[in-house]
């Protein structure tokens, strides 16, 4: 009797290995071996997972955080989508040095028209022939360029009407970029002019095209936005 348990047993133990071998070849992609008299082998499949690159992450976060994108309908809509989703093109630090630009070059006439101007100037130098910038960074600390890039203009604090400005101009340049109409952008300064200055003691400075000539008033501009 013992002998007949012992060796039923046996086979137990025999089926059960037998049993944990299968489950360990499918585990590991190995082949396994299963039916009576006629076996029949089955492969499991690697299922091999998408590589992407990490450019195509980016695309596919930016896709799920802007739901909403630009159409063409209201320009007021579009440009406020945009302003609340100018960290997708600008950084802050891109914005704050900006700021403190612009409100040390203009001290005195205090006007958001003249305050976009020198944003607008800014912007054009990026990437413009002779100017020898491709950034906004490269811009504002190129010698010779602005001469309030200094320590006192860099420990002053943004002020929040003229950064309100700057965003605001930074917002109408992506429209410019993406091809909207001249009235839908509201530029204070043509693209041509990249230089300013205040030679005849007003109150604001003025706008070239170049350096000596072809003077220009951003309150003239046919589509100012801004009502000083």
């Amino acid at each position: 009797m013992r002998k007949v348990i012992l060796i039923v047993l046996m086979f137990c133990l025999a089926i059960c290995s037998v049993s944990f071998k299968g489950a360990e070849a499918v585990s590991m992609n190995e082949p396994v071996k299963r039916g009576g008299p006629f076996t029949e082998t089955v492969v499991i499949p690697e299922i091999e997972l998408p590589q992407w690159t990490d450019e195509e992450i980016q695309t596919v976060i930016l896709m799920s955080i802007t739901e909403n994108p630009i159409e063409e309908k209201d320009p007021k809509q579009n440009l406020e989508w945009i302003k609340e989703n100018l960290y997708l093109y600008y950084t802050d630090e891109e914005i704050r040095l900006t700021t403190l630009i612009v409100q040390a070059e203009d001290l005195i006439a205090w006007s958001d028209t003249i305050w976009s101007a020198h944003v607008w100037v800014i912007l054009g130098r990026v990437g413009a022939p002779g100017f020898g910038a491709n950034s906004i960074i490269e811009v504002l600390s190129k010698p010779g360029q602005f001469s309030t890039w200094c320590t006192k203009c860099l420990l002053a604090e943004p002020n929040p009407e003229v950064e309100e400005i700057v965003r605001d101009v930074f917002a109408r340049k992506i429209l410019e970029d993406m091809g909207a109409p001249e009235w839908e952008v509201g530029r204070t300064v043509p693209a041509t002019h990249l230089f300013f200055d205040n030679r005849n003691g007003d109150l604001y400075n003025e706008f070239y095209r170049y350096c000596w000539g072809d003077c220009y008033d951003p309150f003239q501009a046919p589509y100012n936005p801004y009502s000083n």
